[in-house]
Formats: C-alpha cells, sequence, structure tokens
C-alpha cells in the first residue's frame, strides 16, 4: 500500500495554531477503530476529550483511528 503524505490532505492556508492532529490508539478497553465504526458519539468525546494537559484546545481536530490488528494502519476519523 503507498503511503499518502499528509500534507496531500491539508488545505494550502493550513495554519497549525488552530489545527491538532490526533492518532487515536488502545486505551486499554477499547480500539479506536471500533469505537469510529460503531459510535458516533463516543467518537466524538474520544475527539474532544481535555485531560489536565488541555489536549484538545484547538478549533479543528484532524483525527486518525488506530487499526487494532495492525499498529501501522490507520483509518481518517474526521476533521
Amino acid at each position: 500500500m503507498k503511503a499518502i503524505p499528509l500534507t496531500c490532505l491539508l488545505p494550502g492556508d493550513f495554519d497549525p495554531k488552530q489545527h491538532k492532529v490526533h492518532f487515536a490508539v488502545w486505551n486499554q478497553i477499547k480500539h479506536p477503530i471500533d469505537v469510529l465504526a460503531t459510535n458516533h458519539e463516543e467518537w466524538q468525546e474520544w475527539n474532544s476529550w481535555r485531560s489536565v494537559k488541555n489536549d484538545f484546545n484547538r478549533e479543528f481536530i484532524f483525527s486518525m483511528a488506530q487499526d487494532k490488528h495492525d499498529a501501522t494502519l490507520w483509518l481518517f476519523g474526521g476533521i
């Protein structure tokens, strides 16, 4: 499978101060790809959860869900 450079998916006027890339990985309970495929509301929570570090403090979140069988594969989860 040929890799798709992330820069090919971003708009020309991309401002990194307004965006965050979220690579969702297994949280020891659920695999992100399963959440993405089965529960839209829960997937939204995965992409808006704020820890004490205020992780998702940008206007736009570009999300990717890790495959549960091959950690090198990712599925686009939305913006």
